[in-house]
Order: C-alpha cells, then sequence, then structure tokens
C-alpha cells in the first residue's frame, strides 16, 4: 500500500518561459509565474498531497530565506529584511517576494582559537504560510540568496483549564 502511495507522488516539471503557459504537476496545476526581475531569482515548489483536512487545519510551511555565510562560531547570525505577499493578474495563488539586508550577530567575544565556518544564516522574521498542495510555493529572492522551508505540525489540542481562584 505504501509503495503505490509513493509511486504517485512521483513529479515532473516542465519548465516553461512565458507567463500564461500551463504547468502540469500531477496533482498541481497551474499558470507559469512571471519572470523574476533583474538580480532576482525565482523558486518555485509544489507540497505532497494530503488530505484537505489535514492541509487545512494541521499543517503550515514556514519560508527560511537566507544566505550562507562565514561566521565565527560563536555569535548567533540573523539577516534583517522582510517577505512580502504579492498576488499578480491571472494567477490564482500568492507569490512571495523576499528582501535580504544586512548580517547581525550577537557581540560575544571570540576566542582567538575559533575558526570561521560557512553556514547557512536565515531571516530573522520567518514567514508562516498555509500548507496547499493544490498551489505552488513562489518565492523571488535575491541572486546570491537560497530558501529553506520547514513543514508544521499541529499536535494534539489541548484546552486549558479555568484558572483557579
Amino acid at each position: 500500500m505504501f509503495g503505490s502511495r509513493k509511486a504517485s507522488r512521483r513529479r515532473s516539471y516542465r519548465s516553461r518561459s512565458t507567463m500564461g503557459s500551463r504547468v502540469d504537476i500531477d496533482f498541481c496545476k497551474f499558470e507559469e509565474p512571471p519572470s523574476p526581475r533583474e538580480g532576482e531569482r525565482r523558486c518555485l515548489f509544489v507540497l505532497d498531497p494530503l488530505e484537505h483536512y489535514v492541509e487545512s487545519k494541521d499543517r503550515m510551511v514556514e519560508l527560511l530565506p537566507g544566505r550562507v555565510e562565514t561566521v565565527d562560531g560563536v555569535n548567533t547570525y540573523y539577516i534583517n529584511g522582510c517577505t512580502t505577499e504579492e498576488k499578480f493578474p491571472g494567477l490564482d495563488y500568492t507569490c512571495y517576494r523576499v528582501d535580504l539586508r544586512d548580517t547581525y550577530r550577537s557581540r560575544c567575544a571570540v576566542p582567538p582559537e575559533a575558526t570561521p565556518e560557512e553556514k547557512f544564516i536565515s531571516h530573522r522574521h520567518r514567514k508562516l504560510i498555509p500548507y496547499n498542495s493544490r498551489k505552488p510555493v513562489v518565492v523571488y529572492l535575491p541572486e546570491d540568496a537560497q530558501l529553506h522551508y520547514r513543514i508544521w505540525t499541529g499536535g494534539q489540542e489541548v484546552v486549558a483549564k479555568k484558572a483557579e481562584e
């Protein structure tokens, strides 16, 4: 049973270069979003299909845009910036545009024996978006940026007890 389920999740992506082209990925059909602006790149991905109730009530996607930078291994780093939602005419889904600015770090003293290392530093204000496998996730990023993401799963609902008086 699980083997056949995995096989049905395989997708093929056919790249198109013009807006208005239809892209079919098994369970997700959509019009291709506009090309990125000068100095940007576009990340487009689709999520695995789940039961509708699970998608709408139990899952969220956290977008983690950032850059790989040299860090000291001691301080905590983050990137300032913002993630905005954009709706394009003719598209029935939301696109996201990321603006990454300066990198900041905590101010801990670094021991002389600490060696610099390359590490992914994420945007400070992360964006949570609804999980929807019927629509693509489209993010426009600066050319030097990367996009990571996490799938958040809701736990069991717990009823808060009334405060005792």
